[in-house]
């Protein structure tokens, strides 16, 4: 039988998973759309859209990395490495100008690009996201448990965090890991970014999964999938992947000049072509969000 085939069964629910996840997203991104247009004026300059926007890609993005597990567990790092650029490069297409990275709305409140007001809705944003990925995963996992053994067995709640290498070492890697991502980030030409900073931060993931042992670097994402397991405590799990990756990440910016300057300042050349701003790699080209 096809769904009995070994291939199909270790392949077929992660793809059903994604793409599944994805369309629930998009579906509830037009649904807004229409009543957002219906009873609100000039709705996707409001904050309450950048709010919904930020949630829904949050969600969507984090409850994918459940899944990345079970792709792990059968195709080890390659498949892993693969699977993050897909979905970050899809991503950027669906995801309206969302951030899911609460490092770069702290940069941007900090260089004056952003206002208070809204980094503090854009943040709350990615903490229920995050926070509502792990309760959707779940539901997901137990509604196709049925049928996939992986999803069965990725019920049990107990999880621990394993690493191969010291506690000063991974400081160390979130610390530099970070500081090089942004910088590649803030490099890299502007018609490349697209394609090359998926493909990227793929790469510095998969390279932690194999010399670290937890990919993170970003402190949403890492939350969202890992707070709560055994082997770290709160604080240190606060320092490794919250306060390390943001001191990583506003030094390199130190270095390369804020990814977007307040207005009063000139854009830098990555923002710039023939006179017309461009948005960043995390704010999607197709989507019309502002940060201000």
């Amino acid at each position: 039988m096809f769904f009995e085939d070994e291939r199909v069964q270790k392949t077929g629910p992660p793809i059903v998973f994604y793409v599944g996840v994805f369309t629930f997203a998009w579906l509830t991104r037009r649904f807004i759309d229409v009543l957002g247009a219906k009873y609100f004026r000039k709705f996707k300059d409001s904050d309450l859209y950048v709010f919904l926007m930020e949630f829904i890609a949050t969600a969507q993005m984090c409850t994918c990395v459940y899944e990345n597990g079970i792709i792990v567990k059968h195709f080890g790092w390659q498949g892993f490495g693969t699977i993050v650029a897909i979905l970050l490069f899809a991503g950027s297409f669906f995801n309206r100008g969302a951030f899911v990275n609460p490092l770069v709305p702290i940069e941007l409140f900090y260089y004056g690009v952003m206002t208070w007001q809204r980094t503090f809705i854009t943040l709350a944003a990615q903490c229920l996201g995050g926070w509502a990925a792990f309760r959707l995963a779940m539901n997901l996992w137990f509604w196709s448990a049925d049928y996939s053994l992986d999803h069965a067995l990725a019920l049990d709640p107990n999880c621990t965090l394993r690493y191969k290498i010291g506690p000063e070492f991974v400081i160390l890697w979130e610390l530099v890991g970070t500081f090089l991502l942004r910088t590649g980030i803030a490099m890299m030409p502007l018609k490349l970014k697209t394609l090359g900073v998926p493909v990227m931060v793929a790469g510095f993931l998969s390279f932690a999964m194999v010399w670290v042992g937890i990919p993170a670097l970003n402190p949403l994402v890492v939350s969202s999938r890992l707070w709560g397991c055994r082997g770290v405590d709160d604080q240190w799990f606060i320092l490794y992947y919250w306060i390390i990756p943001l001191i990583g990440w506003l030094s390199a910016s130190k270095v390369t000049g804020p990814l977007i300057r307040p207005k009063s300042q000139p854009q830098p050349a990555i923002q710039q072509s023939k006179g017309k701003k461009k948005t960043h790699q995390f704010a999607s080209k197709s989507g019309k969000r502002k940060t201000e």
